[in-house]
């Protein structure tokens, strides 16, 4: 009897000793922007990834509390492209504590004019780092051209495109402001009769 009492003592003991810890310590990716925010208070996990990264296999090293594991486990390929996933962490004494992991993607810092095109056009708008040159018929009344104007992926144009424009008097200027808001590039663009 007092065989058993001890081992059962010593057996609660050793239950007493696991570790209860089942943290996200860090939690870093190949096309990650900065370091990852972790809210050990709410459990969440927050990433920015580059511009355009493909979010359907990435593999992220994730790093936890000792003697703790994770599912997911680190490294393997795992699919954020339908929005937060879920990372459940096993404590070394059995409880878990299930983490959210959120990505963004850094937003473009792309800012430029991709096509040009007005009405009566002859042949391709010529397009640099900052003019735009198309050339339009006899016909044409450059008073009243309406471009129909293509940019980057997320970035807008000013005027916009389909606003008409007179380019009797000269170039007019265009700004394209990227994505991010902060970026933006300028274009003088020129329609001139053939």
């Amino acid at each position: 009897m007092v065989i058993i009492l001890t081992t059962s003592l010593q057996c609660k003991k050793a239950a007493d000793n696991l570790s209860s810890e089942k943290a996200i310590l860090d939690f870093t990716l190949p096309q990650q922007i900065g370091a990852a925010s972790i809210d050990q208070t709410f459990h969440f996990v927050t990433v920015v990834v580059a511009h355009g990264t493909d979010l359907t296999a990435l593999k992220p090293m994730i790093t936890i509390s000792d003697k703790a594991t994770i599912e997911p486990a680190s490294g393997v390929a795992t699919d954020f492209s339908q929005g937060p996933v879920t990372y459940k962490v096993t404590a070394e004494d059995g409880s878990e504590q299930d983490w959210m992991v959120i990505l963004s993607a850094a937003k473009s810092n792309a800012a430029y004019i991709l096509s040009f095109t007005v009405p009566h056009q002859v042949g391709q708008s010529v397009i640099t780092d900052s003019t735009v040159n198309a050339v339009v018929d006899n016909s044409a009344d450059l008073t009243k051209i309406a471009p129909t104007i293509v940019v980057s992926d997320g970035a807008s144009v000013g005027p916009a495109t389909g606003v008409e424009k007179d380019f009797s008097q000269g170039p007019v200027t265009y700004t394209v402001i990227a994505e991010d808001g902060i970026t933006s590039k300028i274009y003088k663009a020129t329609v001139t009769k053939n």
